[in-house]
C-alpha cells in the first residue's frame, strides 16, 4: 500500500458534498499519510460546492475546503506538466483538466503514487499507463 496518493477533483468533491461514494471516497483518501492534487482541483472543487450549497451554507463549506487544502500539497501546473498532459493525451482520450490530473500525478511518481479518482474513464486511462488506481 503507498503512503501518498494524488486525488483528483473528483475524490475531493466527495468530501465536501454528499455523493455516491462519498463514505468510500473518506476511507481511501484518509487512509493516507500524504496526498497531493493540482492547482486545477481548487477550481474544480469550489465550483461543484457554490453549485451545490448556497448563501452562508455555501460560504462555509468553501471555507472548510480551503482549510482542508492547508493540510494537501498543491502543485502548481507548469509547462512541464502540460507539456507531458499534452504528451499522455496525445490520442485526445482525456478531457483537458483530466489530462492535467494524471501528468501531474505521473510528475510526482506515477505509479509509486496511488491515484485516487472517481472518473471512470479517468481511471481506466491512468491505469493503461501504469497508475496504480483507487476510487472507481
Amino acid at each position: 500500500m503507498n503512503s501518498a496518493a494524488y486525488l483528483d477533483a473528483s475524490a475531493i468533491t466527495k468530501l465536501f458534498i454528499p455523493e455516491k461514494d462519498s463514505e468510500i471516497a473518506e476511507e481511501i483518501i484518509y487512509s493516507f499519510e500524504e496526498v497531493f492534487t493540482s492547482r486545477v482541483s481548487t477550481v474544480e472543487v469550489q465550483r461543484a460546492i457554490a453549485l451545490f450549497y448556497d448563501g452562508a451554507n455555501r460560504d462555509s463549506w468553501i471555507t472548510s475546503f480551503r482549510r482542508w487544502l492547508e493540510d494537501v500539497t498543491v502543485i502548481d501546473v507548469s509547462r512541464d506538466i502540460v507539456n507531458l498532459a499534452t504528451a499522455v493525451n496525445q490520442n485526445g482520450a482525456l478531457k483537458a483538466l483530466d489530462a492535467i490530473h494524471v501528468a501531474t500525478a505521473q510528475a510526482l511518481g506515477g505509479s509509486d503514487l496511488a491515484f485516487v479518482t472517481f472518473d471512470k474513464k479517468q481511471g481506466k486511462f491512468a491505469e493503461l499507463i501504469g497508475m496504480q488506481v483507487q476510487g472507481c
